[in-house]
């Protein structure tokens, strides 16, 4: 994103509907930058409806930070689309907490992540109180498993009315694969 030109006023606010950000950890793609020039044009915050994250590595997983700061920075975020990398959830509710604070996105686009887990996945998906749309775009899993699936469908209060999911026949045919679609319909997330 860089720096505002000087001329930057308030009628210039409709370019910055959609921000994109890479996540790294080193260089010019920090999630620390960001933070930085959010918070140095606060007019932007009430701007943003749509914020799209692209992992800068795969072999990084970064992703997990997104909701640390960035709820609170840009609080009207109808649309979140996370892409590339690895999402790996820490244990614990932190996560799912801090995922909640997005009140507003009803739409969560989910584009070429890899999970570690069927639970990260679905721990992801059912965090967003307000959510109606969700896309799942060649995913994949971290590694191989001949674990067997879980056998309960935990419950949500989150309700979809959009649901779009296109993968590769391998990931369609993964146990997890047919567990989360199984898991969509049994806790109420879809009719």
């Amino acid at each position: 994103l860089g720096r505002l030109p000087r001329d930057y006023d308030q009628e210039q606010l409709h370019l910055f509907r959609l921000v994109g950000i890479i996540c790294s950890q080193y260089g010019k793609e920090r999630f620390a930058d960001f933070y930085s020039f959010i918070e140095r044009h606060r007019a932007l915050q009430s701007s943003v409806e749509a914020l799209a994250v692209r992992a800068g590595s795969y072999k990084t997983p970064m992703m997990h930070l997104l909701p640390i700061r960035l709820p609170r920075l840009l609080p009207h975020i109808d649309l979140l689309r996370l892409g590339g990398g690895v999402l790996y959830l820490p244990r614990g509710d932190h996560f799912r907490v801090a995922m909640q604070r997005f009140k507003g996105v009803q739409d969560l686009n989910l584009r070429q992540i890899v999970f570690f887990s069927v639970h990260d996945l679905r721990r992801v998906v059912s965090s967003l109180p307000s959510l109606q749309t969700l896309s799942i775009f060649w995913p994949q899993w971290q590694q191989s498993s001949t674990a067997p699936p879980p056998t309960t469908y935990p419950l949500t209060t989150v309700r979809i009315t959009a649901l779009w999911l296109v993968g590769d026949v391998k990931w369609l045919q993964d146990k997890r694969s047919v567990y989360f679609i199984e898991w969509l319909a049994q806790s109420g997330m879809t009719a």
